[in-house]
Order: C-alpha cells, then structure tokens, then sequence
C-alpha cells in the first residue's frame, strides 16, 4: 500500500515540476524549422488587353534561381549568359556559385530558408506574347528573418529594347 502512495506521490511531484532553466519559449515551427524563415516567389507579366487595360498574368515559362548572399558579392554582367543555368560570378571568391534553390516553369512557390541575405533571379524564357523581349530578366537582393515570411514578386512590364528589367 506505500507503495501505491508512494508512485502516486512521485507521479504529482513530476507532473508539476518545472524545467531546470525555466524557459517558457514557443517551440519552433515546424514548417520553419531552426533558424528559418519563409519565402513566397511570385513571378508574373503585365499583358495589354485589346481594350486598352493592363492585367497582370502568371509567368510559368520562367526560370528562378536563389542564391546565399551573405558575405558575397555577386557580378550578374560578369556571369554573363552562364547566370541561366545557375552559375553567379562571387567577386569576393572569385568563383561562381550554384543556387541553393531553383525553380523552372513555375510562377509561384514557397521555400523555407536560413534567416540571411539573398539574391533572386528571374528569366522570363522564351515566352511570346508579351511586350518585353523574350528571355527577359531580372534580379535583386532580399533577407529573410526567423519565423517571417517574405514575399519576393516581380511582374516583367512592357519594356523596349534591354532584356534586363529594374525590379
């Protein structure tokens, strides 16, 4: 019978103790991860409507590569035609830097990445229809934050003569 007291003693005694460190911190996200927050890409293109309108319209004949920026300088006019397949030109190493995500024939996506800087570039293709040239592109930085998402959209517009857009 002590026993039985004594298990059931020890089991509210367990039950209501506390951790050692006493942290009340949220567990991380699952979807996240350590460490890591959220990216939403989103790549479309401004078409003009006989009438005169412009609507924007999923761009799925593109491609999307996303590299680690932190403590890189990246050369896009060094890396020339080879930034297609996924080789950036990094002044700092002096080598080219594969993408640690790429997308292709797709207009969105969401990818969880380590909190940091990072570079993004978006190549159209060989899309027709459209009032930009084909193989359209462009590129920029953006940073991810733990637990945040961040949304990176880039809408290719009409554009006369350059196959490189602003952001």
């Amino acid at each position: 019978m002590k026993k039985i007291l004594f298990f059931f003693i020890a089991i509210a005694l367990f039950s209501c103790s506390r951790s050692s460190d006493g942290s009340t911190a949220e567990p991380d996200n699952p979807l996240y991860g350590k460490d890591k927050g959220g990216v939403y890409v989103k790549v479309s293109a401004e078409r003009k409507l006989m009438s005169g309108e412009k609507v924007n319209e999923d761009l799925k004949a593109s491609v999307v590569h996303i590299w680690d920026a932190t403590n890189r300088d990246f050369d896009v006019q060094k890396s020339g035609t080879d930034i297609i397949s996924g080789n950036l030109y990094d002044k700092k190493t002096g080598q080219s830097v594969k993408p640690i995500v790429s997308a292709t024939y797709k207009s969105s996506f969401f990818e969880t990445l380590k909190a940091g800087r990072y570079f993004i570039y978006v190549n159209t293709g060989d899309v027709s229809g459209y009032y930009f040239p084909r193989f359209s592109n462009s590129s920029t930085y953006f940073d991810i934050k733990y637990k945040e998402d961040t949304r990176v959209t880039k809408i290719f517009r009409e554009h006369s003569g350059s196959f490189d857009q602003p952001w």
